[in-house]
């Protein structure tokens, strides 16, 4: 359910939504290569390699979402729920301890004079049961392990944090050229989404 306003200057302000999987639909109907036509490309070529976002086995997570929309611009915020376990099928449903926040602002203006064109900025925070790779490695010198083993580790909530950016520009009117850029500080366990740090 998305809730709509409008205002006089033609802006849009979708409110609230907390289907299942609000957080990829949203981040997938807004780009202008649509998910179905790189279905079956990988999924740093579909999303960027770097960039994780909340969700289960399947893809899909409980969260809600805020988005601002104006002629040029735009600005997106999402909350969901993470796994209990790295790409597990069950949600930690204490949203105090184990969550994702993830923030995008889009710029419509290509590159290009008179060519259309965006480039959006992304941030994600992820809160999780997630290792850490430094600990599993110095567990294994120490002997404690036979070989490292980063899920080897109390309960505890650690943090994954990353930045990426997508610039897409309309070169002619059937052929658009992109990038997928992205950084996250790859000291804990790859958790929900991408194995790319």
């Amino acid at each position: 359910m998305w809730l709509r306003m409008r205002s006089s200057i033609n802006s849009a302000m979708r409110l609230l939504t907390a289907p299942r999987a609000a957080e990829r639909r949203w981040r997938c109907t807004r780009a202008n290569i649509r998910c179905e036509v790189v279905k079956s490309a990988q999924n740093a070529f579909d999303n960027n390699g770097g960039y994780d976002y909340a969700a289960d086995t399947r893809g899909y997570t409980v969260g809600v979402t805020a988005d601002y929309e104006d002629r040029h611009w735009g600005f997106g915020f999402a909350e969901g729920l993470m796994p209990k376990v790295a790409n597990g099928i069950d949600l930690v449903w204490k949203p105090w301890q184990a969550h994702a926040e993830n923030f995008e602002y889009e710029l419509r203006h290509g590159l290009i004079p008179k060519k259309p064109g965006v480039v959006r900025l992304l941030a994600f925070t992820n809160y999780a049961n997630m290792g850490i790779y430094r600990e599993a490695i110095a567990q294994f010198q120490r002997g404690l392990v036979s070989r490292p083993d980063i899920t080897n580790h109390p309960w505890h909530i650690t943090r994954k944090y990353g930045f990426g950016i997508h610039p897409e520009q309309n070169l002619t009117r059937n052929l658009t050229a992109f990038g997928r850029f992205a950084w996250d500080n790859g000291k804990t366990e790859s958790f929900a989404y991408t194995e790319v740090d």
